[in-house]
């Protein structure tokens, strides 16, 4: 398709600019929280990519010892993750089926160790098996690459280049019920752009295109679904004191479906804009606050879906009021798109909150509120999602570590029928080199 080729050629361009692994500009409150904070005795180390190609017989000893091959520069790390999880609501519907799940996840990254620029690869997988419901099983794969160019002293490019086969969790927006089998699709993703930062000024835009080809399920059609989202934004700041600044950034994004009309003859291509002011306040290692304020707008091809729009904001807050806790919060307001007769627009205000509090050195606790209140502006109709998971993380070594995990989840729909709630609860080891 034209849109395939498209993302497939703006790919190839990116590398030009290298690929986008972190944020340019660190937030030193983000650093010294209680996730952030470098605990150096549970870091796994790597594994040289040079000594690995010479025990393979890739590369001779003599030179991988002398570190005399461009592989020197790279550290491999492995990882594998097994879980075992439990759901008392499967489907996230009314039927309210119990399951056990076992998920498999392999991964292996590949990073430069570069004085300047950064580069990196990966790829990795995650295989769930179900113990009753074999339809939901699922293969989820993907195959990336990122880095960052240090141009100059002022100017870094950025991006990011991913290829993955996913699946549908049940009970989001797009998800179409108990129809079928568990909905994969394919997804290509890529990410581009620049930090520039002369004196007190800061001019950071970035380009991202998101494609997604839906695969068919149990003679359901997700062809409906194939989409490609292009997005651009750019943001302007100005630091007036040290560690504080002011910005604007607008941004404007398009969505093109492959089919122009969805099965019920509806038009899904829209278009959008979003314009946000605010500040950024990050002075020390305790407090980081950002927020911003603005207005969303989102025109929808399709006459009776008209146009969505409102204020919007976006907000984040790191705070460490003491060595062992952090408080993390998020706001934003986004238009999404939620799947029935039709794809109409859902106006969507997230809260996301955590608390991480270092009980031991070793022994990290979290507790975690999301709420989302989901405004479709077609049926008139408001539902509002709760998510609470806690979370205790054991740290044995830098090759061990081990999480037990609970949570409940809630939908209170005003459509009937569509309420649900799910308890769930998994144990989760992993082994990294």
């Amino acid at each position: 398709m034209a849109k395939r080729g498209l993302v497939v050629g703006l790919s190839a361009a990116s590398w030009f600019v290298l690929c986008m692994t972190g944020q340019a500009i660190a937030q030193t409150a983000e650093e010294d929280s209680v996730r952030g904070r470098s605990r150096p005795e549970f870091v796994p180390l790597g594994l040289e990519l040079d000594q690995l190609l010479s025990t393979a017989g890739l590369v001779e000893p003599a030179r991988a010892r002398d570190r005399n091959t461009a592989a020197a520069s790279f550290v491999v790390f492995p990882r594998l993750d097994i879980e075992t999880a439990y759901e008392t609501n499967l489907f996230r519907d009314t039927t309210n089926q119990v399951d056990r799940i076992l998920v498999a996840s392999p991964r292996v990254e590949l990073r430069s160790d570069w004085a300047n620029h950064r580069l990196s690869f990966g790829m990795g997988a995650n295989v769930g098996r179900h113990d009753r419901h074999r339809t939901e099983d699922y293969e989820d794969l993907f195959v990336n690459a990122g880095g960052v160019a240090d141009a100059s002293e002022m100017l870094q490019l950025h991006g990011r280049v991913e290829v993955a086969r996913l699946h549908l969790q049940r009970g989001t927006l797009i998800d179409s019920g108990r129809t079928g089998a568990a909905v994969e699709f394919d997804q290509s993703q890529i990410a581009f752009g620049a930090v520039f930062a002369p004196d007190r000024f800061l001019f950071h835009p970035e380009f991202t295109v998101v494609s997604e080809d839906y695969l068919g399920s149990d003679g359901t059609d997700n062809d409906d679904l194939d989409r490609a989202v292009a997005t651009i934004k750019a943001r302007f700041a100005y630091q007036w004191l040290p560690g504080t600044a002011l910005f604007i950034e607008p941004s404007y994004n398009d969505r093109n479906y492959d089919r122009k009309r969805d099965v019920g003859g509806f038009l899904q291509d829209s278009h959008g804009t979003q314009t946000l002011v605010g500040f950024t306040w990050d002075v020390s290692g305790v407090t980081f606050l950002e927020l911003g304020v603005g207005y969303l707008r989102q025109r929808f091809d399709e006459p009776s879906f008209g146009t969505v729009e409102g204020p919007a904001v976006s907000g984040r807050l790191v705070w460490n009021p003491l060595d062992s806790l952090t408080i993390d919060a998020r706001l934003g307001r986004a238009v999404e798109e939620k799947r029935g007769v039709n794809l109409s627009g859902v106006l969507v205000t997230s809260l996301r909150s955590r608390i991480d509090y270092e009980l031991f050195y070793d022994l990290l606790l979290s507790l975690s509120f999301d709420y989302a209140k989901e405004e479709d502006r077609f049926t008139r109709l408001t539902d509002n999602r709760f998510n609470t998971t806690f979370e205790a993380r054991y740290l044995v070594n830098a090759n061990w570590f081990a999480a037990l995990t609970a949570g409940y989840d809630r939908l209170n729909a005003e459509a009937d029928d569509s309420s649900f709630s799910n308890a769930r609860a998994s144990l989760r080891v992993g082994a990294q080199l």
